[in-house]
């Protein structure tokens, strides 16, 4: 039977900053077992301790749950790198390469490093029928989601970063927020890569405090050129492994790490510079180069706004920073939708101002953390967002952030489990009213942000697990769209679209992308923007020597302002009758398909 000591040595673990498995050798423990003694033995917290143990296997049995019901297929396709990535796995799975086989020049995935095509492709030989194979590719991603919650686990309580019951909290958020659900049951590479981000970390802190080990080195340096070849923003945990170690004077160690790391990465850029296509098109940069594509922008950047190049840098830097920390670490963080802020209405401010307070908390979390002293995490945290600012601006942050997410989530509820506390002890007697009152203020807006925080992660749940109406119509659309190609087209005549891989994956036909992915265009509809545009869009045209151009309600969904885009193209055709035909049309009339009558405007 459960005594008042009993309890109170339970909240006191709680909010122990120490590793729950010796409660007796923390101070705060042995007094309050001092002082219950009476009515409390120490034997009855081994029951509670062996319980605790067994919380982490239920939210990951949990989060599996969600995963498998989240599942599904017709969501396939939506951001356009899913596609990509289940064409090279094609490639690899078929013996053609590690090439783009979608597109009609068929260039070799320069872009993409190359570890997690190489695994889907593994699945797709062990299940060859696509579309069929599409739910084993995604449990391909919810398996190594598990992974990486169960390693961040891990990683968290065994360096001393946070008490189990906060990597508890931490682990549960992470795995239940509405954006590891999508990455989790669609065809991303973030988790993977943030699965082995966590194993480079645990156990290069793990071995760090170690006597060396010939192998300590060579796993480390392996992990850290895998999640390199699983994305290459993973250049920078290698890069944060290296200076860790060099703070901590163990240069075999690093040497080892840079050594071996460094042979994937010197790997990959000799693939890269031997297999560069020689095309030249329009979009080449944009699906066979990170840096190239980066030049152009920051190329048509300069141009547009006749700036100089360091102008263009500056003003990526501030985008970055605004868009990708200001914006975003917040809005992931407390499990917003970036849809949910259409303008500065009553509900927008509520969302700004609670995300607002979010990343003031998180950011003084993590100066509270890193006063304590400097450590790996903190070295690979500020390594990536350095990384980010200099990225393409605009792109989507939010997923740049996830792997992230379970350390920033870690800051925040750090510092607000410092802040409730502090406001508690603001309201006890004795204290003055005017205290008194600021900390009840400071405790309702506490316990109203989590609120907050928790409705949001409640209704992504909900709208991940519910059908979606927008998706059916979608697949209907599409299906329709492909029976039409399939029975009524020529194998050998090329698509333009927007979602082009998805309805190569469909239909076996070579297709590109039906917009420049490129700076420079405005999508206004005055006569010198639409001549551009329209210069662009048959430059593309005749670059693929297509025959069929594809239209859709969703086109340019992920671009900003996609109604003015899909208003703008529909002017665009309009104005060019003898180009384009129109010879299918959806039962909704969302989908159409127009015979390009001449391959130049």
């Amino acid at each position: 039977m459960a005594t008042p000591g009993y309890i109170v040595l339970i909240l006191a673990r709680f909010d122990s900053e120490r590793p729950m498995e010796e409660p007796t050798k923390n101070p705060v423990f042995h007094a309050i077992l001092v002082t219950s003694h009476q009515n409390t033995s120490t034997k009855e917290f081994g029951p509670i301790r062996s319980f605790t143990r067994w919380i982490p296997v239920v939210i990951l049995a949990v989060s599996a749950v969600i995963y498998c019901a989240a599942l599904t297929p017709e969501r396939f396709g939506t951001y356009h790198d899913d596609s990509i990535y289940a064409t090279t796995a094609k490639a690899l799975a078929g013996g053609h390469g590690y090439r783009i086989v979608s597109l009609p020049y068929e260039p070799a995935q320069t872009k993409y490093p190359p570890f997690y095509p190489f695994l889907l492709s593994l699945v797709w030989k062990a299940h060859p029928h696509f579309p069929e194979n599409l739910s084993w590719m995604m449990i391909l991603s919810s398996v190594v989601t598990l992974g990486f919650l169960a390693l961040t686990y891990r990683y968290l309580t065994k360096q001393g970063y946070a008490t189990q019951s906060q990597a508890l909290i931490v682990v549960a958020l992470s795995a239940i927020n509405w954006r590891t659900i999508v990455l989790a049951t669609g065809l991303y590479s973030e988790m993977l890569y943030a699965a082995l981000s966590v194993a480079v970390l645990f156990l290069a802190e793990r071995d760090a405090n170690k006597s060396a080990n010939r192998f300590s080195g060579l796993v480390v340096g392996c992990l850290a050129g895998l999640a390199f070849l699983t994305r290459s923003s993973g250049l920078v945990l290698l890069i944060a492994v290296a200076i860790y170690y060099a703070m901590l004077k163990k240069w075999g160690r690093a040497i080892a790490v840079v050594g071996i790391g460094g042979l994937f990465v010197a790997g990959w850029i000799a693939w890269v510079y031997a297999n560069k296509t020689s095309a030249q098109g329009i979009n080449t940069a944009y699906y066979t180069s990170y840096l190239g594509h980066l030049s152009q922008t920051f190329r048509e950047l300069q141009t547009q706004g006749n700036t100089s190049a360091l102008t263009v840098y500056i003003n990526t830097v501030v985008t970055n920073f605004i868009g990708g920390i200001l914006v975003t670490i917040p809005l992931v963080c407390s499990g917003f939708n970036h849809n949910w802020v259409p303008s500065f209405s009553g509900s927008s401010a509520i969302i700004i101002l609670s995300s607002l307070m979010v990343f003031l908390v998180l950011i003084a979390g993590f100066v509270r953390h890193i006063s304590k002293g400097v450590r790996l995490l903190h070295i690979y945290i500020f390594s990536s967002f350095a990384l980010y600012l200099f990225w393409l601006p605009g792109v989507a942050y939010d997923r740049f952030v996830m792997p992230l997410l379970p350390f920033l989530l870690l800051f925040m509820i750090r510092e607000m489990s410092v802040l409730i506390s502090l406001a508690t002890k603001g309201l006890r007697s004795g204290h003055p009213p005017q205290r008194k009152l600021s900390a009840a203020f400071i405790l309702v807006t506490l316990l109203t942000a989590i609120g907050i925080n928790l409705f949001n992660y409640g209704a992504g749940i909900y709208w991940s697990l519910t059908p979606v109406k927008v998706t059916a119509d979608r697949a209907a659309e599409d299906a329709e769209a492909f029976t039409w190609i399939d029975q009524n087209t020529d194998l050998s005549e090329a698509l333009v679209c927007y979602r082009d891989p998805k309805f190569f994956l469909y239909t076996a036909h070579k297709a590109v992308r039906s917009l420049p992915m490129t700076e420079g265009f405005s999508w206004e509809e005055d006569q010198p923007s639409m001549d551009k545009l329209a210069g662009a869009i048959f430059g593309i045209i005749d670059e693929a020597k297509a025959r069929y151009l594809v239209v859709t309600s969703s086109d340019f969904e992920l671009e900003d302002r996609p109604e003015q885009h899909r208003k703008t193209f529909d002017l665009l055709i309009e104005r060019h009758p003898r180009n384009f035909s129109l010879v299918f049309e959806s039962s909704n009339a969302g989908t159409r398909i127009y015979r390009i009558q001449e391959i130049s405007g």
